[in-house]
């Protein structure tokens, strides 16, 4: 597939789309840590053969990114690019339906947007609220020390293919993809601690209708801790707990038994 360009308010946007021949639903997804957009690659083809079209928003620091890969200036920048396509699609597709929709870190973002903003419907994916115990004591002192005396610093992500995904075909995936991050730097992981931080705090404003989906075997979310701030959001519509799932259930193997539920979710 064949990245898109698209300029709003003189910022450019870069994204994928599966665009159906018809379609009341739009998805607008955002990706998670280190991830690239076109890992939405199943589950779009999933979504807009029934009908919905999947936009994919590639984000800054990430994938075909411009700029130093996995570094951003401040949560801000993600946050204020899902507020741009947010509104483009509004205005181009009037009468749509816009559901925003991200996971582990995109979920995170989602939620950060709406608790000052507005959508149709919106799905929270794996949402990282509370990390697991996956970051050493070494890890967050070089973080940390980077933060202070070089944010460009690059920190290897204490991650293996195997935490996200239990599948043949997620894992291969993973393997090959040659855009997929495995190093960021301070400044972004200063960035998600922020994000972590502020959207705590503010939570309890958002009244858009929120899906929330978890993973039972998710090695890099506290999946307990996660759901008490899952539970805050005063319009969350639906949750639900795939028991023998992995973090990125958009490439695992249940993967289908999510793309369904989104599905049934966006047309109700």
């Amino acid at each position: 597939m064949t990245i898109k360009k698209l300029s709003v308010q003189n910022r450019e946007l870069l994204y994928y789309d599966w665009m159906p021949e018809r379609f009341d639903s739009i998805i607008l997804a955002i990706q998670g840590l280190g991830a690239c957009a076109d890992r939405w690659t199943w589950m779009a083809e999933y979504l807009s053969a029934k009908g919905i079209a999947v936009i994919a928003l590639e984000l800054d620091g990430f994938g075909e990114s411009p700029g130093m890969p996995g570094y951003v200036k401040n949560f801000d920048v993600w946050v204020n690019q899902l507020g741009l396509m947010h509104e483009h699609l509004k205005s181009v597709y009037p009468g749509k339906k816009i559901i925003l929709l991200g996971e582990s870190l995109g979920a995170m973002i989602v939620t950060r947007y709406l608790e000052s903003a507005d959508a149709d419907k919106a799905v929270l994916l794996s949402p990282a609220f509370v990390e697991g115990k996956v970051f050493s004591l070494a890890d967050k002192m070089k973080a940390g020390l980077g933060i202070l005396f070089n944010p460009k610093l690059h920190i290897t992500l204490p991650y293996k293919h195997r935490d996200f995904c239990n599948s043949a075909e997620g894992l291969n995936y993973l393997a090959r993809s040659k855009r997929e991050l495995t190093r960021v730097t301070a400044k972004l992981s200063l960035a998600m601690m922020l994000l972590q931080l502020a959207l705590k705090k503010d939570i309890a404003n958002i009244r858009t209708p929120v899906f929330a989906l978890q993973a039972g075997k998710d090695r890099l979310v506290n999946n307990d801790a996660t759901k008490n701030v899952i539970d805050r959001i005063p319009s969350l519509a639906r949750y639900k707990r795939y028991e023998d799932a992995y973090h990125s259930l958009c490439i695992d193997a249940n993967r289908e038994t999510v793309f369904a539920d989104i599905a049934e979710f966006s047309g109700t």
